[in-house]
């Protein structure tokens, strides 16, 4: 039940092109419930996800707009929906700005204005990102950044990201820094299926784009024994590279029934019926935060192995809740594929402990714990 009959802004970035943007829109939202009677979701992200909450106040921002002019639109875009946000509801509690929302000087000094409290729940620090990551973009931007969020956070009553292991790493602490988890539905995303009958070996499931480490996975599955059968899902810049992949029957498939698979989409419900036919699910991006599909996959009981960015290696305990690559090389993708496949007893503890370990500290009373601490 809602504690609090004033209201909460929430508000996050994202793209309508990603899917699991508009997923981690509703997750929040309906934590915010358990807090506030009344909420109002201002979002670049697709807002479909919650387009079955009535109660709600949604309002579409353009993400259309690119480079230096999105950042000025965002700027002063936002600033203008809070202080317009005063006149159309009850008095406004708290201001959260999610989900990659860290730089947003403007409309911040403006939500202490308007609100008793600013939340920034962090993916993780940009100049952080942008320095381990994307190196080619320059010291002056890093430093920007650094300023940009060294004011923010201070100005902010709290900065929340998704694990301790999250806090810790992007140097949180002299903040009025915790946890502001989201939670996965344990009962939707459960394991089906034991490991040794599932249908596919290996497994991709998200966008299929560079940053996400796509390229290295496909040439990673040409490196693997042709009896290995695998599937990849997701929509993105390199679909077309996929497409032409299955193409190559000589390449992907022989006498022995290896094959690929690619699904365009599946859709968020039907997500868990996917997980639980892979036994090995590979998540190489070459930048994170903490994606959804790690800790679906896991939910589900489907072992991941992924690279050690982000705050994977949060969750992620080689070898006891899944398995870390070294880089996201084609070669490391796949020795980390063959070694995870070729021990199966490994495979299937991994399974169990993936599965207890997110229902221990993703359920839904786990992040409402999380989020009341910041309350």
């Amino acid at each position: 039940m809602p504690v609090d009959e004033t209201r909460v802004l929430v508000i996050t970035n994202g793209s309508r092109a990603n899917r699991a943007d508009a997923v981690k829109n509703r997750k929040l939202v309906d934590v915010m419930r358990h807090f506030y009677s009344d909420i109002t979701l201002i979002s670049f992200a697709s807002l479909d996800a919650a387009r079955d909450a009535p109660d709600i106040r949604m309002i579409s921002m353009n993400d259309e707009i690119p480079g230096i002019a999105r950042v000025m639109y965002t700027q002063i875009a936002l600033s203008l929906k809070v202080l317009g946000s005063r006149s159309t509801g009850p008095p406004i509690d708290t201001i959260i700005f999610a989900f990659g929302m860290d730089l947003q000087l403007l409309p911040i000094v403006t939500s202490k204005i308007v609100a008793r409290r600013i939340i920034i729940r962090s993916d993780g620090r940009p100049s952080l990102v942008y320095e381990r990551y994307l190196p080619r973009h320059t010291r002056l931007a890093r430093t920007l950044f650094r300023l940009l969020e060294e004011v923010n956070y201070r100005l902010a009553d709290n900065v929340l990201t998704e694990c301790q292991y999250m806090v810790n790493d992007n140097d949180f602490d002299k903040y009025h820094a915790g946890v502001g988890s989201l939670f996965i539905d344990t009962s939707h995303f459960a394991p089906n299926t034991p490991i040794p009958t599932r249908k596919f070996d290996v497994g991709y499931v998200g966008r299929l784009s560079a940053t996400k480490g796509t390229p290295e996975f496909l040439e990673a599955l040409e490196r693997l024994p042709k009896r290995l059968k695998a599937v990849i899902v997701g929509e993105g810049d390199l679909s077309e590279r996929v497409t032409e992949m299955m193409r190559d029957s000589q390449k992907f498939s022989n006498s022995e029934g290896a094959s690929i698979e690619y699904l365009a989409w599946v859709s968020h419900d039907r997500l868990p019926e996917t997980l639980n036919q892979i036994r090995l699910l590979v998540i190489p991006s070459a930048k994170e935060g903490l994606p959804n599909i790690l800790v679906e996959a896991m939910a589900c009981g489907t072992p991941v192995l992924a690279t050690s960015v982000g705050g994977i290696p949060g969750v992620l305990r080689h070898n006891e809740t899944g398995f870390l690559l070294i880089d996201n090389s084609p070669k490391s993708i796949a020795e980390g594929i063959t070694s995870a496949m070729d021990n199966r007893q490994l495979l299937e503890r991994v399974s169990s402990n993936a599965r207890n370990f997110i229902m221990r500290e993703f359920s839904l009373k786990r992040s409402i714990e999380h989020w009341r601490r910041a309350f």
